[in-house]
């Protein structure tokens, strides 16, 4: 199975951060004396900019000043791990636009935290062999393969490339066939307690602009529903904030890192159940995922658009859940 190791993100990592993420790897992500959880996790998608044409012909807003704020907000958490659910930037071939990716996310870069990047369709946008290059300048391991995989602590994560527009048949059937037998893999891997999977496109969507991505349903959700340990689906694409209950599985879009937001639909024309109770468009949001020892943790952190250049936004907690660890759930439900 193919697991991602840092020394992948840095040619130049120091032995005391091998140990130091060593150490995390064997006590399973806790305080092994105190049985607390160390640092959450951080997810976060669709930090693009919004294009001049969008702006000027299609009228989307502009929020540069919101993906600033809510990137700031997050880098003064502590985090072992950020996952990036795609759109890192408008024009994978545009230097400039990975230039502003960089600059935006230095602090993470140079902490040398672990950072699992989904690849989003605008990725590949512009020229398709100078937006890899740049998307592999970055992270180098995506040259190889664009799905990859890793445990950290006690959970699994996989993470897949949802454009399948981007494959030919037999490499999408080689990436399907890779996803199933890491799950298989997982599942029997007792230091594993549960898994999550992250995409870009999400199978499940209220969006007005954006239907289901359906391929997904068929490739992928099978495996993921016959897995023992899956306990959340995570993709980006749909520039807000979903929650979706299906087969004992949570499915979150998370797509809010300061794209254009568009509207969800809403009640009677919604074409599933939201579990989160909000407005038509969306606050701003970022995942912690925090791994407790008998459960995973999820707080969802929004900000609000200013309504004027002075405004204040606060960046707040907008929802949060849980969910018991597959094993620990079927001993619950059998007493």
């Amino acid at each position: 199975m193919q697991f991602i190791s840092p020394t992948q993100q840095k040619a130049t990592e120091t032995m005391a951060g091998w140990l130091c993420i060593f150490a995390w790897i064997t006590l399973g992500g806790f305080d092994a004396a105190a049985g607390k959880p160390q640092l959450p996790m951080a997810v976060i998608g669709d930090t693009q900019r919004t294009s001049w044409m969008e702006t000027i012909f299609m009228f989307r807003e502009e929020n540069d000043r919101e993906r600033e704020l809510l990137l700031n907000h997050l880098f003064r958490t502590k985090f072992s791990l950020l996952v990036h659910l795609g759109d890192m930037v408008f024009d994978g071939a545009s230097a400039s636009e990975w230039k502003e990716f960089d600059r935006l996310f230095a602090p993470v870069f140079a902490q040398e935290v672990p950072f699992m990047p989904a690849v989003g369709n605008h990725e590949y946008w512009g020229h398709n062999q100078q937006a890899l290059a740049n998307l592999t300048a970055r992270f180098p391991w995506l040259a190889s393969s664009r799905w990859h995989a890793r445990l950290h602590g006690n959970l699994g994560l996989i993470v897949i490339d949802s454009n399948i527009s981007e494959y030919p048949e037999a490499d999408w059937t080689r990436q399907v066939a890779w996803f199933d037998s890491t799950l298989r893999e997982m599942d029997t891997n007792p230091n594993v307690r549960a898994v999550l999977a992250f995409s870009h496109h999400p199978p499940f969507t209220n969006s007005t602009m954006i239907d289901d991505a359906s391929y997904l349903s068929k490739s992928f959700l099978p495996a993921f529903f016959a897995a023992r340990k899956t306990v959340a689906f995570i993709s980006g694409h749909v520039h807000g904030y979903e929650r979706f209950a299906v087969k004992g599985r949570t499915f979150i879009v998370s797509g809010g890192g300061g794209g254009p937001r568009l509207r969800l639909l809403e009640r009677s024309k919604a074409r599933h159940q939201d579990q989160f109770t909000g407005p038509a468009i969306r606050p701003f949001n970022y995942l912690l995922l925090y791994p407790e020892p008998e459960q995973l943790r999820i707080e969802v952190m929004g900000l609000e658009k200013a309504t004027s250049i002075e405004g204040q936004s606060q960046i707040r907690l907008i929802d949060e859940m849980t969910m018991l660890y597959p094993l620990t759930r079927a001993s619950h439900n059998q007493k």
